[in-house]
């Protein structure tokens, strides 16, 4: 399998990757796993489990070879644009055409590129550095391995001289766009309790890689395309790792010590404002976050901090000492428990997801909560 370059046939957005479900790459003997139940038998699990992981890493060494003396250089925003991906597109994809812009940020850009020989559309990731590219990649081989659920599926990886793309299944729109869009510009109960446990499930299945994701955000989850509304979690550009391959958490010492705060002001936890290291509690901070904006729309500093990181840190303070009766007025008190909970947490503790998702449960129960209706956005 030639990870970094593409093969220039109509198969090359179709056969990359089957499924992480039977992505086991021994083809020996567990090649295809998706046709035949074997799942029952404990030594076959074993195997199937090893195999998979025997598959990442020789995914990871060989992408890792592959560029190790490769020189991408950083682009400027100037030629980082439309033009630049046409053309490296066209040279590198043949038969397919890139769209419109779908979403970008400080690693990269996001094209929707259509298939002009199998009439499909994908997302394109642009990266602009070696670095960022290793990064993304590792994540996505390690989330696809993990499960199919809650991310995007990898097609092609490309890294060379003259570029770096990822090529990944097209979902729909993002939370923070969905949300916007509703006539009220925010979640009604029965919506946002589905949508905070499906938030809660990807962060926790993200943990199982061994990295945070450090910018957990409304943004950051999108829409899955497919029969039931189901949201996958994007962006992986700024992850850091948190835990070695046995399972042992990476001392907090072994990392230089921040000199600003990582991720999305809005959304960072406090640990992260006071130039603490993150760890996966900080993550579920920044979810709680998530979780208070599709109640109310916005953020409580959404407006008063005017950006200003000193106000936004004190406002969240502020937040976990409002009274009982300032708490009633918000639809949010419901989860205000769930503070005391976080902060008690440190860099070394294991977040305790089985109280989260009962939290949540017991709040769909208590609330009356049908799973399978509809959403907002389907209404």
């Amino acid at each position: 399998m030639n990870i970094s370059s593409v093969e220039e046939d109509d198969n090359c957005l179709n056969n990359y990757l089957e499924d992480c479900e039977t992505a086991c790459c021994n083809k020996e003997s567990y090649y295809y796993f998706g046709q035949t139940d074997y799942t029952q038998q404990s030594d076959v699990k074993e195997k199937i489990s090893t195999a998979k992981e025997n598959y990442l890493s020789r995914c990871l060494s060989q992408i890792s070879s592959n560029v190790s003396y490769i020189s991408i250089q950083s682009f400027s925003e100037s030629q980082f644009g439309d033009e630049f991906f046409q053309t490296l597109i066209y040279s590198r994809l043949p038969h397919h055409y890139l769209g419109s812009l779908i979403g970008e940020g400080g690693f990269g850009k996001v094209y929707e590129v259509y298939s002009m020989k199998s009439d499909k559309r994908y997302a394109v990731k642009m990266i602009k550095n070696k670095s960022s590219f290793l990064l993304e990649y590792k994540l996505i081989m390690k989330t696809m391995a993990i499960s199919k659920d809650y991310f995007c599926k990898l097609y092609m990886a490309y890294c060379k001289r003259d570029g770096a793309f990822l090529v990944l299944s097209l979902e729909g729109k993002d939370l923070k766009s969905v949300m916007i869009s509703l006539p009220k510009k925010k979640f009604s109960s029965h919506t946002l309790l589905r949508l905070a446990l499906q938030m809660l499930l990807a962060i926790e299945t993200f943990h199982r890689t061994g990295y945070v994701h450090q910018d957990i955000k409304l943004a950051n989850f999108v829409l899955a395309n497919g029969p039931r509304s189901r949201i996958k979690m994007i962006d992986f550009g700024i992850a850091k790792k948190y835990k070695h391959s046995d399972g042992s958490i990476i001392p907090e010492d072994k990392y230089p010590k921040p000199r600003n705060y990582v991720g999305t002001l809005n959304y960072c936890s406090l640990r992260v404002h006071n130039l603490f290291h993150s760890s996966p509690r900080d993550d579920i901070e920044s979810w709680l976050y998530c979780v208070i904006q599709t109640i109310d729309g916005k953020l409580p500093w959404h407006i008063e901090s005017k950006g200003d990181k000193d106000v936004i840190a004190e406002m969240k303070k502020d937040l976990r000492l409002w009274s009982k009766e300032k708490l009633k007025e918000h639809k949010f008190h419901a989860f205000h428990k769930l503070f005391i909970v976080i902060d008690k947490w440190e860099y070394y503790d294991e977040v305790n997801y089985k109280y989260l998702k009962e939290f949540l449960k017991k709040l769909m129960i208590t609330n009356d909560i049908n799973y399978d209706a509809k959403y907002d956005w389907e209404i």
